[in-house]
């Protein structure tokens, strides 16, 4: 009818505004959506995606990593994760044998205690605490799985470690190591450990060239 299409001509400029404010609204969302298309592109560059998804990973990991005692059932996994280690680094000596192969006599039984950190049921790392002739803990059979090295299972274990040797009332806690293994020396070194002279003199590792002691005046 005439009086619908002079409401139609007069409602016109309405829609002519309401047209425009739509170009506003989108030309602003694409602006935005380009821009954070840009910063996307160069956080990418940065960081890669793939790197970001090892990394989520990697905290995702090390949030779930447990520090458990010794159990049987681990008894396996405490000396195949020892000899690997062993054969990536050195070699396999019969001490080593002997005492992996018989953690609850040669390492237990006498009052020393085995670490184990364990993620979704595996076990991924291994420290124990011998106890020696007079007395005193060796820090001995830290291992961590190739692939899980990185999260900081070795000072987790080793925080695990001292924490037992304080309730121990051992008389002192020392260890024998290598000057190849660097990243390891620098751990100990950061959580308290000292190059010593070896009061009693020879190894029994032959790999065995690096003595530390445990200093409660070098604090974490």
């Amino acid at each position: 009818t005439e009086a619908g299409c002079a409401l139609l001509r007069s409602m016109k400029p309405l829609w002519v505004d309401i047209g425009a404010a739509v170009d506003e609204l989108l030309a602003a969302s694409v602006v935005e959506f380009l821009a954070g298309l840009t910063r996307v592109e160069e956080a990418l560059n940065t960081t890669g995606f793939a790197e970001r998804i090892r990394a989520r990973q990697s905290l995702r990991q090390r949030d779930a990593i447990e520090i458990i005692a010794f159990e049987p059932q681990y008894r396996d996994a405490f000396m195949r994760l020892n000899i690997d280690w062993l054969e990536q680094h050195f070699y396999v000596e019969a001490i080593d044998i002997e005492v992996l192969s018989q953690p609850e006599s040669r390492i237990l039984a006498p009052g020393g205690q085995i670490f184990l950190a364990r993620l979704d049921n595996a076990i991924i790392g291994t420290c124990a605490l011998i106890r020696a002739d007079d007395g005193r803990l060796e820090l001995s059979k830290m291992a961590v799985a190739e692939r899980y090295q990185g999260l900081g299972i070795g000072r987790k274990l080793l925080k695990a470690a001292i924490a037992a040797y304080h309730a121990s009332g051992a008389p002192g806690l020392y260890l024998e190591s290598n000057n190849k293994l660097k990243p390891a020396l620098a751990l100990y070194e950061s959580a308290g450990f000292v190059h010593a002279s070896k009061p009693d003199g020879a190894s029994h590792y032959q790999r065995g060239n690096v003595y530390m002691e445990f200093s409660e005046a070098s604090p974490p």
